[in-house]
């Protein structure tokens, strides 16, 4: 069996500890109330170094994360009038 030595070697790196990062979002969440990812970014990387996609993770499977508003439909035209339509 032909293995390379790096492989043989290799160590899986351990995945960081979320939990202070989650503690601080929601002590923010209480302060400030509902605000989005990057907001939230700004906000923490006053205190530690954090990246957009690590906050992004973390809010969206703590649940942090809120819905998108989508635009109210709105008609373009109103058909029951005698002018020409455009």
């Amino acid at each position: 069996m032909e293995l390379s030595v790096s492989t043989y070697y290799y160590q899986a790196m351990k995945k960081p500890d979320d939990t202070p990062i989650i503690f601080q979002i929601e002590s923010i969440l209480e302060l400030i109330g509902p605000t989005g990812y990057i907001a939230m970014t700004a906000i923490l990387r006053r205190t530690m170094t954090i990246n957009k996609k690590t906050v992004y993770r973390i809010m969206t499977e703590n649940g942090f994360l809120y819905e998108k508003r989508k635009k109210a439909y709105s008609k373009t035209t109103d058909s029951s009038h005698n002018l020409p339509k455009y």
